[in-house]
């Protein structure tokens, strides 16, 4: 008997070590989770319910955990499960291990495991990949059983539920209004997607490599994050280099900044620019207050990261955009009149949000005339009036990034507007920035062609050319030569 009781203990002992070990890991996964301080603290208060330390009439019991997909919701409801000593009935793809575990593969069957007085959590993983569904949201049938539970969970004070969904918006505003907490999960923020880096790979990724991923991989959920290292694997054939890590950055395409084109390990750089002397010293400017974060800070700067690039086309504004971000070790996101014209009022508003939740990046807007168009007369245009608003209603400190608008002209905007970006005006190139151009394109060509035109001459016959006209004219030069006197 004395036996049997010891027994016992050890394995109430043991239980108990384990119950905190677990608890304590929920808690380290939950402070690298990027979600408010405030829901943290409602997480947190769910052990603490089961524990009996709250008063059921005045706690939350329906969460509802909403954001991206691979931005930790499914592996922090995990940990917190695992840390309850609880009864977990749960929907999911996935199977999970917890201590006491009921699988189910039905709404209706959560119903029927829920219809009783057990301590439990019901957790509804990924909602809508599992329930039934009509068009994009619930169908009737299983909007009825999901009603049911909630009820079921209201008037149990011995239950939560806990539901996952990739957007709130599917599940129905009658619903949602039922639903008491609502944690939204944003992408990883850089800090802690070094924090996951340094979990997951340092045994196969240098400290150096760390950082430079964490940085660089802008708009990455933590699934994209191990995908991009397993490319960056098969690149440099069964190891990982800082070469393949720059080149798996450059192909793998987050879904995070909506499709738009980026370039990672841009080479271009402040030394590539020619004449531009404005230009150069906006970029040197913003070079120093890059590399010493709290300098623009200790100088009262405002605004020095929102730039507008304007003058006639071909000046070189979208180069001088990449020559940015090369200079600073930045990924460069191109948004183009493109990408604007397809839902330019959307568009306008999810760059603004870019740009104050990403800080290392450059986000240069090109060819916005398309969308806000000189022919356009109206003065309630609802794209131009979507711009002055997004960024006329937004603090200066809230844009982490720097956001670049490139236009033929100015006459489209507001001083109002205009006053919160720095200016910087593109001319066509002068007689001296066009002798330099072909200076060197001059001298790398004679080694190839036998030519006896010299790059004065060059530089006096293209007057009023943009740099893209006379790039255009220097191709056609070239073919001439490649045709008639290749060496």
């Amino acid at each position: 008997m004395a036996e049997k009781r010891q027994t016992d203990l050890k394995g109430s002992e043991e239980h108990m070590f384990q119950r905190r070990r677990r608890v304590k890991e929920f808690k380290e996964t939950l402070e690298t989770c990027d979600i408010d301080e405030v829901d943290k603290r409602s997480l947190e208060f769910i052990v603490e319910y089961f524990d009996g330390k709250h008063n059921p009439k005045l706690s939350s019991r329906l969460f509802l955990f909403h954001g991206p997909p691979g931005v930790g919701k499914t592996f922090l409801a995990e940990k917190l499960l695992k840390a309850l000593d609880v009864e977990v009935v749960y929907l999911a793809c996935n199977s999970f291990s917890f201590d006491h575990a009921v699988r189910c593969s039905t709404l209706d069957e959560v119903v029927k495991k829920a219809d009783n007085n057990k301590k439990q959590v019901l957790f509804l993983d990924d909602l809508m990949h599992m329930a039934e569904k009509k068009e994009d949201e619930l169908s009737d049938e299983a909007h009825r059983k999901l009603m049911q539970l909630i009820e079921f969970v209201k008037n149990n004070p011995g239950k939560i539920m806990i539901i996952t969904v990739n957007s709130f918006y599917t599940m129905g505003w009658n619903m949602l209004d039922r639903i008491e907490v609502k944690i939204d999960f944003d992408l990883p923020s850089d800090a802690n997607k070094l924090r996951f880096l340094n979990r997951e790979y340092k045994e196969y990724l240098s400290s150096g490599q760390r950082r430079f991923i964490a940085v660089n991989s802008i708009g990455y959920n933590y699934r994209e994050l191990t995908e991009m290292i397993k490319l960056s694997y098969r690149l440099a054939e069964g190891r990982i280099t800082m070469q393949s890590v720059k080149k798996a950055l450059k192909i793998y395409q987050s879904l995070g900044l909506g499709g738009y084109d980026i370039l990672n390990g841009v080479e271009t750089n402040v030394g590539d620019l020619i004449g531009k002397e404005r230009a150069k010293k906006v970029i040197e400017r913003l070079v120093k207050i890059y590399r010493n974060s709290d300098l623009g800070e200790k100088l009262g700067l405002r605004g020095a990261n929102l730039l507008l690039f304007y003058g006639p086309p071909g000046t070189g504004k979208s180069f001088t955009a990449k020559a940015l971000a090369g200079e600073l070790g930045f990924p460069l996101v191109n948004i183009t009149g493109e990408d604007l014209m397809q839902d330019p009022v959307y568009v306008i508003d999810h760059v603004v949000e870019l740009a104050k939740r990403y800080r290392n990046c450059v986000i240069f807007i090109d060819e916005a005339d398309k969308f806000i168009g000189n022919d356009i007369l109206e003065e309630d245009n609802p794209v131009l009036g979507e711009l002055h608003s997004s960024v006329d209603g937004v603090d200066d400190r809230e844009i982490q990034s720097i956001l670049i608008l490139a236009v033929n002209n100015l006459s489209r905007f507001s001083e109002t507007l205009l006053d919160r970006f720095t200016l910087v005006k593109f001319d066509l190139p002068s007689y001296e920035e066009r002798m330099v151009f072909f200076r060197k394109k001059v001298r790398e060509a004679k080694q190839h062609v036998r030519m006896s035109v010299s790059y004065r001459e060059l530089a006096k016959s293209t007057s009023n050319m943009s740099f893209r006209d006379i790039e255009r004219f220097w191709n056609e030069l070239m073919f001439h030569h490649l045709d008639n006197k290749t060496r």
